[in-house]
């Protein structure tokens, strides 16, 4: 809802409600007795008013609360979409032992197909997802493929992982790696 709005309407509602009851109806005072407790004189006009800014009060308190639960709402969702995002990342590099733990329901069963699933990009795909990581991941699963060396240090890949291997290969193939580093380091 929009609260600014609404407390707009309230109050030409209040000021021509209290115009419309001073002016037309009775411009008497009253004083009420409540639970034995006398209250101070006050206009009619006053009295009819109370009741609907009370109401204002408790709805905009009610707007608010769902609104602030809602966007809790919306920020697991968000979350959730990032981790989605980061899994599949994980699948296209072939990582081991993914592990994401999702909040809402709707992404948990997705989640879970993606973390126990191998994925590999078609051929056709190159980079026109309108994810920045998902296009850099497969970016450099396209560059890999072609015989260039990327750099894979940041995704902390283990050394049976394929694209490693390969990335080694081709670092071999290119001239910046010699026979003896890599009979050095298994």
């Amino acid at each position: 809802m929009y609260i600014k709005r609404y407390t707009i309407a309230v109050f030409v509602l209040i000021v021509a409600l209290s115009i419309y009851v001073y002016g037309f109806i009775t411009q008497d005072s009253m004083d009420i007795n409540f639970f034995g407790t006398k209250l101070p004189s006050l206009p009619v006009a006053l009295w009819v008013v109370a009741p609907v800014v009370l109401l204002y009060v408790g709805s905009v308190a009610h707007m608010l609360f769902y609104s602030i639960a809602n966007a809790l709402r919306e920020r697991r969702y968000k979350k959730d979409h990032e981790k989605i995002v980061d899994a599949i990342a994980d699948a296209y590099l072939g990582k081991d032992n993914r592990t994401h733990v999702y909040k809402t329901e709707r992404y948990k069963l997705l989640g879970n197909l993606v973390d126990s699933s191998t994925l590999l990009p078609a051929e056709t795909i190159n980079e026109t997802v309108e994810n920045k990581k998902i296009n850099t991941i497969i970016g450099l699963i396209n560059n890999i493929k072609d015989g260039e060396v990327v750099d894979l240090r940041k995704y902390s890949l283990a050394p049976s992982n394929k694209f490693l291997i390969q990335n080694e290969k081709n670092r071999y193939a290119k001239g910046d790696i010699s026979s003896d580093a890599i009979l050095n380091n298994p």
